[in-house]
């Protein structure tokens, strides 16, 4: 029995993490081969996956853990974001990279994104982490950006797609998703949890503001919990039941698993939002998004399928209301980009997977445009 340690960040219901894992599990699925899976909260990741051959390990378990990956065939990168400050994520990867090198293990690595690095730690961890794959494929021209100002040779990184978007050739898009001459649109929202970080306290207000000016015109919305496990549904809910009375305001409960969530946004008209995947998902879809940028993975896919940033979470609302404006304006020609795009994307995608295999832990990058 081939083992297979898929290393991230898993237990937590966030949808973007869990569509990830969930697209590796169905490439790499065979009888012969079970999957190591660490979880913050080990039930509810059994409960997620208990379709495929899998043990689950917790993640505060950290002998356990260092003995699966010890044991592993394989170690696996599904996507997502592996590089951070974080002193101790920094030192799991060393870690990591310790292992790999000792025991001579394979690895695989999907497109992964990076965000800036500051630390010494993180830049140390960065640099092993690509050393261990001899070479490294990033999800946008950012995470590239990034990598090569800590000194990571360019010609050992080469940009394409976050891997979810191959989650398309998994599942079934029933309907091309086309706009009618109706105003009145059914728009998706997703915030961010303003408590999370310093960085979001005291956004609610503006959160309220977006909410009121599309309700002001007369738009049906739907709140959507992209992360159950990190705060945004308690959000959702506060901006719910606590400030806004209205029946044109409803809120997505009870959705948690990816290829679910990606089903309900088929049938909306237009998603606006902070995190990467609830926009990845609209996309999918064919459905025009618009994005509040928290960070350059929002930037960078804004960028790609040509949709509308409608600005920075830390811009004013006088900003946004215009930009939004000029977003709902223009929806149809926003769909038609998205649609176009899509299928660029799903070409690169498959451009990429073509190099991606189980058993080569070497990645031919130079077979990637």
């Amino acid at each position: 029995m081939k083992k297979i340690f898929a290393s991230g960040y898993y237990g937590r219901l966030n949808l973007g993490d869990d569509v990830l894992l969930l697209n590796f599990l169905l490439d790499k699925k065979s009888d012969d081969t079970l999957f190591i899976i660490p979880s913050f909260s080990p039930d509810i990741t059994k409960e997620q996956y208990k379709e495929f051959n899998i043990k689950v390990v917790n993640y505060y378990n950290i002998l356990t853990l260092l003995k699966e990956m010890v044991t592993s065939n394989c170690i696996a990168f599904p996507g997502g974001g592996h590089l951070f400050d974080n002193k101790k994520l920094c030192i799991l990867t060393i870690i990591t990279f310790a292992i790999i090198k000792l025991w001579q293990k394979e690895t695989i690595m999907y497109p992964i994104g990076v965000e800036p690095i500051h630390t010494v730690m993180g830049k140390i961890a960065a640099r092993l982490l690509v050393k261990a794959n001899k070479g490294v494929l990033v999800r946008d021209i950012y995470s590239k950006n990034e990598l090569t100002k800590i000194g990571i040779q360019e010609s050992a990184i080469k940009c394409t797609i976050d891997p979810a978007i191959n989650i398309f050739n998994h599942i079934d898009i029933k309907k091309k998703h086309n706009l009618t001459d109706n105003k009145k649109l059914k728009i998706a929202i997703s915030f961010l949890d303003a408590n999370k970080s310093s960085a979001y306290k005291d956004k609610e207000k503006l959160y309220i503001q977006i909410i009121n000016f599309l309700l002001k015109k007369g738009h049906q919305l739907y709140l959507v919990p992209m992360c159950y496990g990190e705060g945004d549904y308690v959000l959702m809910k506060e901006l719910k039941n606590n400030y806004i009375k209205n029946d044109k305001i409803s809120i997505i409960e009870n959705v948690t698993s990816p290829l679910q969530m990606i089903e309900r946004i088929g049938d909306f008209d237009a998603c606006i939002g902070m995190r990467l995947h609830f926009k990845i998902f609209a996309a999918l879809n064919g459905i025009p998004f618009s994005s509040i940028t928290r960070s350059n993975k929002s930037r960078a896919i804004c960028e790609y399928f040509e949709q509308k940033e409608i600005g920075n979470i830390n811009d004013s609302f006088v900003i946004m209301e215009n930009n939004l404006n000029e977003f709902l304006d223009n929806i149809k020609e926003y769909q038609k980009r998205v649609q176009d795009n899509l299928q660029k994307a799903l070409n690169l995608n498959d451009k990429t997977y073509s190099i991606l295999n189980i058993l080569n832990c070497t990645p031919k990058l130079d077979k990637i445009c």
